[in-house]
């Protein structure tokens, strides 16, 4: 659960530190570009079609691990733009976004790993923090794997992006909404077992 929640917080943290403005001729071709940086991983490029939120730094990664994580989860996105519409300086773009279905390849590499995590857990002192690194470790190898399986769990979320025009032209307005269907709905199930 503790893997879980910190893999939320980076999805969250990259996602919404990316704070430049560029523009966009069009609220889908914004759209359409955010996509296909997300989808290379390049998160420059992602932040040039976001709102600026505030002035927070460049996101950084704490590890190795976490880069390859949010690098597998955005590479397996792919969109399809439904329609759009035009209010003035507002715009809304509804697509639908398929991404890794985060909390079922969860569940099921922690339920794959449940015999050896409990075999670990009692083989180990209580305080034994070697062996909580290696279990934290091999869980996080085997969600990595189970993301990068060709045959992984996807889902598809119809979410309304959200856009303003700006001086520079249309982006993005980052929002809980799209960072569930960019990770599966990921965030909302973690919400949900914390009730």
């Amino acid at each position: 659960m503790k893997v879980l929640k910190k893999l939320t917080l980076i999805l969250t943290l990259v996602l919404f530190t990316l704070t430049l403005v560029a523009c966009g001729p069009k609220p889908d071709e914004t759209v359409k570009n955010f996509f296909e940086a997300a989808k290379k991983s390049d998160f420059n490029a992602m932040a040039t079609y976001m709102k600026k939120e505030g002035n927070k730094g460049d996101f950084k990664f704490d590890d190795a691990n976490q880069e390859k994580i949010v690098k597998a989860v955005f590479s397996k996105i792919s969109y399809e733009s439904v329609s759009s519409t035009v209010d003035g300086n507002n715009a809304t773009v509804k697509a639908k976004v398929t991404s890794l279905d985060l909390p079922r390849i969860y569940g099921k590499t922690v339920g794959d790993l449940m015999p050896t995590l409990l075999a670990s857990a009692f083989s180990a002192t209580e305080n034994d923090a070697k062996n909580k690194a290696d279990v934290e470790n091999q869980i996080m190898q085997a969600f990595l794997n189970a993301m990068n399986d060709p045959n992984a769990a996807k889902t598809t979320t119809e979410v309304d992006i959200k856009l303003v025009k700006g001086d520079k032209g249309w982006v993005i307005e980052p929002n809980d909404d799209l960072l569930n269907a960019l990770t599966g709905n990921l965030s909302k199930a973690f919400k949900d077992t914390n009730k």
